[in-house]
C-alpha cells in the first residue's frame, strides 16, 4: 500500500462521517443476519421482522403496535385490551424508535414516499420547537460502571459499564427493570423457588443460572438503547502505587475513551453533561474519587470546552440502582473470559451467553492512543499495547 493510500485510510478511520457511514453499514448487516438465522431477541430485530410482513406496518405506528403485539406478545388482532395487559405490552414510542432507526438509518422497509415525506415535516417541526425550547443546561447522560480482578489470582484489571446517552432512555429502561425485578420476584415466590436480592456475577448459583439469563435477557429488550464498554489492563504490565490507584485510572480511561468512541461514531452529540456512577465502596471512593473526577474535568474541558460537562462521579447502591447490577454482570463476563478462559461452570457459560447475546464472537481489543493522562490517572503502562479499550455493543 503506497504512503497516499495509507495517508487516505488513515483519515478514514478519524473521519466521523466515515466512522458513521461504517457504523451503520454494519448494523445493517448484523440486522439482516439475525433475521436470517431467526435470532429474534433485539427489539429492533423483532420490529424489522413485523416490517417486513406487513407492509401496513411500514407506513402505520398504530398498525406497527398492533402487529408488534401479535407476533411477540400473545396479543390477539382485533382483542379489546386491560389495562393491565397494556402496561405488559411493549410502549409505541420503543417501537416508533426502533422503526425510525431501521427504515431511515438503515433504509429497510420502507414507508412510501408520501408517508415518508409527512414524517419528515413532523421531525421538522419537532426539531424547530427543541431548539426554541432548549434549556440552558446540557441534556444529560448516564454511565453506570463496575470493576473486576482486584484478587491475586487474576491477571486483568477490568472495568465494564452500561451507558444511556439520554434521559428518556434512561428512565424507561430503569422503569421497565425495576416492573420485571418486581413481577419475576413475586412469581418465585409463589413458586417457592430462590430469587436473587441483587444480580452479581460472582455470587450467582448453579440453579440461578436460567434467571439470571432470563434477568439479561430483558436486558437487551432495551438494546437499542444502550451500549455496554469496558476498558482492562494487564496487572503485570502496570507499575502502581496502589492497585485501588490503578482500578479508579480505568474508570478515568473508561470515561474518556467511551465518550472520544461515541463522539467519533456519531453515536452521541454535543453538548452533554454526564452522570457517571460506579458500585459504591465507602473506603476507597472516599479516598480515589474526587481525584479521579477533577481528572475527567479537566480532560473534558480541555478537549471539548463547554461541549461536555461531568455533573457527578459517585459510588451508588447496586441495590438501589439495577443498572449497577447489570454494569456488574457485563465487568463480570469480560472478567471470566479474560481471567478463566478455560473455565466450564454455570459461570463460564453465563459469561459466554451474555456476549453472545452482545453478538460478538471474541472480545474485540482496540489499542488506544493514551497519553499522559495515564500519569496524571496514576497508572503507568510498561507497554501502551497492554491497555485495550473494548467496545461490546452498538
Amino acid at each position: 500500500m503506497s504512503s497516499s493510500e495509507q495517508g487516505k485510510q488513515s483519515e478514514e478511520e478519524f473521519d466521523p462521517l466515515e466512522l458513521r457511514r461504517r457504523r451503520r453499514e454494519e448494523g445493517k448487516e448484523r440486522l439482516l443476519k439475525n433475521m436470517l438465522s431467526n435470532r429474534y431477541d433485539a427489539l429492533y430485530t423483532r420490529v424489522a421482522s413485523v416490517l417486513n410482513k406487513h407492509k401496513e406496518a411500514r407506513n402505520s405506528d398504530q398498525e406497527l403496535q398492533f402487529r408488534y403485539w401479535e407476533a411477540f406478545e400473545g396479543y390477539r388482532m382485533g382483542s379489546s385490551i386491560t389495562p393491565e395487559q397494556l402496561k405488559n405490552y411493549t410502549r409505541l414510542t420503543s417501537l416508533t424508535r426502533s422503526r425510525a432507526k431501521i427504515q431511515n438509518e438503515f433504509g429497510l422497509f420502507r414507508a412510501e414516499a408520501v408517508v415518508e415525506g409527512h414524517r419528515k415535516d413532523l421531525a421538522g417541526e419537532q426539531r424547530q420547537r427543541a431548539v426554541a425550547m432548549k434549556p440552558q443546561d446540557n441534556p444529560l447522560m448516564f454511565v453506570y460502571a463496575d470493576e473486576s480482578g482486584k484478587t491475586g489470582g487474576e491477571q486483568y484489571l477490568i472495568v465494564g459499564s452500561v451507558w444511556f446517552n439520554d434521559m428518556q432512555r434512561h428512565t424507561e429502561v430503569q422503569h421497565d427493570m425495576r416492573a420485571w425485578l418486581a413481577e419475576n420476584k413475586e412469581e418465585a415466590e409463589k413458586n417457592k423457588t430462590r430469587f436473587p436480592k441483587e444480580f452479581h456475577f460472582t455470587e450467582m448459583k448453579k440453579n440461578q443460572l436460567d434467571i439470571y439469563k432470563l434477568f439479561f435477557d430483558k436486558v437487551m429488550e432495551n438494546a437499542d438503547m444502550i451500549s455496554f464498554k469496558a476498558v482492562a489492563v494487564k496487572k503485570s504490565e502496570i507499575e502502581y502505587k496502589s492497585l485501588e490507584q490503578s482500578v479508579y485510572s480505568l474508570y478515568y480511561q473508561l470515561a474518556h475513551l467511551g465518550i472520544e468512541h461515541e463522539v467519533q461514531s456519531g453515536r452521541l452529540s454535543l453538548p452533554r453533561s454526564i452522570c457517571y456512577y460506579k458500585d459504591a465502596d465507602d473506603g476507597s471512593d472516599k479516598l480515589h474519587l474526587e481525584e479521579t473526577k477533577q481528572l475527567l474535568r479537566e480532560r473534558f474541558k480541555s478537549n471539548y470546552e463547554e461541549e461536555l460537562r461531568l455533573e457527578a462521579l459517585n459510588g451508588m447502591s447496586s441495590k438501589t440502582f439495577v443498572a449497577v447490577q447489570i454494569a456488574d454482570l457485563i465487568t463480570g463476563a469480560v472478567s471470566r473470559k479474560l481471567n478463566s478462559p478455560e473455565g466450564n461452570n454455570h459461570k463460564d457459560e453465563f459469561a459466554d451467553y451474555v456476549l453472545d447475546k452482545l453478538n460478538v464472537d471474541y472480545i474485540k481489543h482496540e489499542v488506544s492512543e493514551i497519553d499522559n493522562g495515564k500519569r496524571a490517572a496514576n497508572i503507568e503502562f510498561k507497554k501502551e499495547q497492554d491497555m485495550f479499550y473494548v467496545h461490546l455493543f452498538e
